[in-house]
């Protein structure tokens, strides 16, 4: 973890490995896309952190809200 990151940024950080992690395990492949729950990937905060964690999986597609 970079030495600016707060608790709440490791807490996202942890929270999507675990569902990248779920979702490999459970269906036995990677996800196409990464579609955030209320749109937290596009919040500027946690963008970086998500697509950072994204691209460590290969996955380099997200949805964008409209």
């Amino acid at each position: 973890m970079k030495g600016n990151a707060n608790t709440a940024d490791c807490d996202v950080i942890e929270e999507v490995v675990a569902q990248m992690e779920w979702f490999v395990s459970h269906l036995d492949r990677l996800p196409s896309h990464f579609d955030g729950h209320n749109h937290v990937h596009v919040i500027p905060r946690y963008a970086k952190l998500i697509s950072e964690v994204m691209q460590q999986y290969g996955v380099l597609k997200y949805r964008l809200p409209m």
